[in-house]
């Protein structure tokens, strides 16, 4: 399972691969690395509400502050979610 994210300002946000199995590093995800991609492990492979969380921890919440430092922007984001269950959390 992939979790990619775009911004308005047409930035990209890293993006995180969920694996069934945690030997996956040694797989080579073509142009993909650890200082690219953030891989999680988690035994389906599919996400769920902990792996969102770090998802929202480790990529979402730190853009957030870093674009606000970069622009001086106070105000409220807007994230568009889909309907996936694992969305539903403590941040969202």
């Amino acid at each position: 399972t992939l979790i990619g994210a775009i911004s308005m300002d047409g930035s990209k946000l890293k993006p995180m691969i969920i694996v069934p199995n945690k030997r996956i590093k040694k797989i080579n995800f073509e142009g993909y690395g650890e200082n690219n991609v953030l891989i999680v492990s988690q035994e389906s492979g599919f996400i769920n509400s902990n792996i969102f969380s770090v998802w929202s921890n480790e990529i979402f919440f730190p853009e957030i502050q870093r674009k606000r430092s970069e622009t001086g922007y106070t105000g409220m984001e807007i994230i568009l979610l889909d309907g996936c269950t694992s969305h539903f959390g403590d941040f969202f």
